[in-house]
């Protein structure tokens, strides 16, 4: 009886989200998703009662998003704005995205050399978490192709490229180095989050896209990591690469739909008394510094979370994602970890919907580079609010910094190469 009450007041979140603010890619329709995707298996299993007082308080906090968004969002919501015209500023351009794009393709040849070549990488992808150890600085510089594909795409929208068919040619050759550099390190979410971007910035900086399109498109996206998630277990298997004819097993890997039932369950079934008092937030500082400089460096809430589920048995193979209010308790305990949790989802949120404001207002009489600039930013500030809910903190802080950081750099450069072409 409870799941189904909860999924009715589900579809009425999602009814009043579209009430409230008709723009499909907004903080609150992003929450929409994650509380419907990830936590999937609350209506399909049974569960602690209490994993379902915590889903109800999340869909409490998206009706607060909503409302947020109702009173800050500015009339009209829909932007429609043409590319700039451009001499042959874009092709330029273009040419330093591909130097910058030397680094992380350096980074991800490095990591397919030191795993002992890419049959041997592919048996590790599910254990990469363990194989990598101490290089987490060099798989961040990998991941780096990201910023530089979508700034790359995001020039394509804003300005009108002097010769539009050689430009998406070869940004079409970009992308496809991004996707085989994604796959073959065993990044689905990585890769596929990466066309959800590229979906939005369209959406904001060409042309509105409907509700239909993108609903059809997150399918198509969620069925592909499934089917890649089932791949990737797989290629674990494999001993040559003639053993990828021999590849069996279900063809939808369905485990996402619990991720974020999962870490809930664990906390409110077992009784956890070693709590971390808030180490595992500053573990997002202490990231950076690889394990081997610091073999007891602070643990970060997945670690925390998939040794105690574990035990004696944990082998570091791989981390379970605990969710804020998981991590929360890991931290702080029951009593104080929820209330804390819900005070720093809702803090989120509101500063979330705030950029969203100011992003609206600003993006329509940007032009060039800062509204390249603003386009991806909101991308990546966006999802934050719906990846508390099933992620870990410390991943979400360094993953957005480290974008966010070399976002940046990538327009200071551009913005430096085209002041050194006027001058010329």
């Amino acid at each position: 009886m409870i799941p189904i009450l909860l999924f009715l007041l589900l579809a009425v979140y999602a009814f009043f989200s579209l009430k409230c603010n008709r723009d499909i890619f907004s903080p609150a329709k992003f929450y929409h998703v994650s509380l419907t995707v990830y936590f999937l298996d609350i209506f399909l299993t049974e569960h602690h009662p209490y994993v379902y007082a915590v889903y109800f308080g999340f869909i409490l906090v998206g009706f607060f998003i909503s409302i947020i968004e109702h009173s800050m969002r500015p009339v009209p919501t829909v932007i429609r704005l043409r590319p700039q015209p451009s001499s042959k500023s874009p092709v330029r351009l273009a040419i330093v995205l591909w130097l910058l794009s030397i680094v992380p393709l350096s980074a991800y040849l490095y990591l397919i050399h030191i795993s002992g070549g890419i049959t041997f990488l592919l048996e590790i992808i599910a254990y990469r978490v363990a194989k990598w150890q101490g290089l987490g600085i060099l798989v961040e510089l990998a991941k780096l192709i990201g910023p530089i594909n979508l700034v790359y795409f995001a020039l394509g929208l804003v300005y009108t490229p002097h010769k539009p068919l050689l430009w998406w040619l070869f940004y079409g050759l970009h992308l496809l180095l991004f996707w085989g550099s994604a796959l073959l390190l065993g990044g689905r979410s990585f890769m596929l989050m990466q066309m959800l971007a590229m979906l939005i910035l369209y959406n904001y900086l060409k042309k509105p896209i409907r509700l239909r399109t993108a609903f059809l498109t997150g399918t198509i996206l969620l069925a592909a990591a499934s089917v890649l998630g089932t791949v990737r277990n797989n290629l674990t298997r494999l001993r040559s690469m003639d053993d990828i004819f021999d590849m069996h097993g279900e063809t939808f890997n369905l485990k996402a739909f619990s991720y974020g039932t999962m870490p809930l369950d664990i906390i409110f079934t077992h009784d956890f008394t070693d709590y971390q008092f808030g180490t595992t937030y500053l573990s997002a500082l202490t990231n950076f510094i690889p394990r081997k400089i610091w073999p007891d460096k602070l643990d970060t809430g997945g670690v925390v979370l998939t040794k105690f589920a574990h035990g004696h048995y944990y082998a570091g193979t791989y981390n379970l994602s605990p969710g804020i209010v998981a991590e929360s308790i890991l931290n702080f305990g029951f009593l104080a970890g929820i209330p804390f949790s819900f005070g720093l989802l809702l803090s989120v949120c509101l500063a979330i919907v705030r950029v969203y404001s100011l992003f609206l207002k600003k993006v329509r009489y940007s032009e060039g580079l800062i509204r390249v600039f603003q386009g991806v930013l909101y991308v990546y500030l966006a999802f934050i609010p719906s990846d508390l809910l099933y992620g870990e903190f410390t991943n979400i802080f360094v993953g957005r910094t480290m974008r966010i950081l070399f976002l940046s750099l990538i327009i200071i450069i551009l913005r430096i190469r085209i002041l050194a072409n006027r001058t010329w």
